[in-house]
């Protein structure tokens, strides 16, 4: 059997790669485990619906001390996109998403989980790098990964 070596970034993932001053230890695994896998070939994804969760946490100041500017976090996204590839638009995967929102009963906010499961299904990705485990643990379609 060949390994996966394809991997989704959650957002918490990229928020803590990005500040190491918010919860240092959350940021030198965040790295290590992205080199690692790297360093074995691993590919890395992140889906537009990422990319805006991550601009409106690192630019909330109920969220990080050190929060960005609009433009600071901009540069970074497009860093991000630069290092890893942006999956889809997942607004064309409505007819599986409502599928799982039932088959999970999924409820209020847990909707964008489902989504980014969904999205990962679509593109062929069955792994999620994560520190939200209980997010996405009940979809048993994908691989949760815990730094």
């Amino acid at each position: 059997m060949i390994p996966d070596f394809n991997y989704l970034l959650d957002t918490n993932i990229l928020v803590y790669y990005t500040f190491d001053d918010f919860e240092p230890e959350k940021h030198s695994k965040s790295h290590s485990i992205i080199q690692s896998l790297a360093d074995q070939g691993a590919k890395f994804f992140i889906s537009q619906q990422i990319i805006r969760e991550y601009f409106a946490v690192v630019t909330n100041p109920r969220y990080l001390k050190n929060f960005l500017s609009p433009k600071d976090a901009i540069i970074e996204i497009k860093a991000f996109m630069n290092a890893f590839e942006v999956l889809d638009n997942e607004n064309t995967y409505l007819d599986l998403l409502f599928l799982f929102l039932e088959k999970y009963n999924v409820t209020k906010q847990d909707v964008h989980d489902a989504n980014i499961a969904v999205t990962m299904l679509n593109n062929g990705i069955k792994q999620i790098i994560t520190y939200n485990k209980d997010h996405f643990s009940k979809f048993s379609e994908i691989i949760v990964i815990c730094p």
